[in-house]
C-alpha cells in the first residue's frame, strides 16, 4: 500500500468513526421528570412514549416533550342566575393532562401549553360556569357556595375530561353581583 493510500484509509476511518459518533448523540434523548415524551418520524406519531429518563431513538425521530406536572390557570367569568342577577367570580383551576393520553393529545391539540389553554380550557371553564350558576339564585349562589362548586367541579371534570386533561381542583373565588 502506497503511503496516498494509507493517509486515505485513516481519513476515512477517522471521518466514519466522527460520523458515528455524530449518530450515537442525535440517537440520545433526555426526558425530564413531570415531562413524557411524544415521538414522531415523518410526522408519523408513534404510540409509544418515552417517561423520564435517557433513551435510545432512530436519529431521524423527533422528540415532542408534554408537560404532565399539574399546571394552573384562572378565568375572571360573568354568567345570570336564575333570578337574572349578573355574576361576576374568578375561577382558579389546576389541571395535569393525563399521561395516558399525551399521544393523542399531542396529535389533536399540539404541545404548547398556550393553545391548550385557549382553546379547550378558558371555553369550558366558561361554559361550565355560566350553565351552573343559572340553575342557582343569586341567594343559593352565596348560601350554596360549596354545591355550587361541586356542580362546577363535577360538570368540568366530565368535559375536560374527553380531552385527557385531569382536574386536579377548582376555586370560584369573589362573588359580586350586579346592583340591581
Amino acid at each position: 500500500m502506497s503511503e496516498n493510500q494509507s493517509g486515505a484509509a485513516v481519513v476515512g476511518i477517522i471521518i466514519g468513526a466522527l460520523m458515528g459518533i455524530i449518530l450515537l448523540f442525535m440517537s440520545i434523548s433526555t426526558i425530564s421528570a413531570g415531562d413524557i415524551g411524544v415521538v414522531s418520524l415523518f410526522g408519523s406519531v408513534r404510540e409509544e412514549t418515552l417517561s423520564p429518563g435517557i433513551h435510545m431513538l432512530n436519529p431521524l425521530a423527533s422528540v415532542h416533550k408534554m408537560n404532565v406536572r399539574v399546571l394552573t390557570t384562572a378565568a375572571d367569568s360573568q354568567a345570570a342566575s336564575s333570578d337574572l342577577q349578573t355574576v361576576h367570580t374568578q375561577i382558579t383551576l389546576n389541571y395535569s393532562i393525563n399521561p395516558k393520553d399525551v399521544t393523542a393529545i399531542y396529535s389533536t391539540i399540539g404541545d404548547d401549553p398556550a393553545y391548550l389553554d385557549a382553546s379547550i380550557i378558558q371555553p369550558a371553564l366558561s361554559e361550565t360556569f355560566k350553565a351552573t350558576v343559572a340553575e342557582f339564585t343569586a341567594e343559593d349562589l352565596i348560601n350554596k357556595r360549596q354545591a355550587v362548586s361541586d356542580s362546577i367541579d363535577t360538570m368540568l371534570k366530565g368535559k375536560l375530561n374527553e380531552y385527557g386533561i385531569i382536574v386536579q381542583s377548582i376555586s370560584v373565588t369573589d362573588f359580586k353581583f350586579s346592583d340591581t
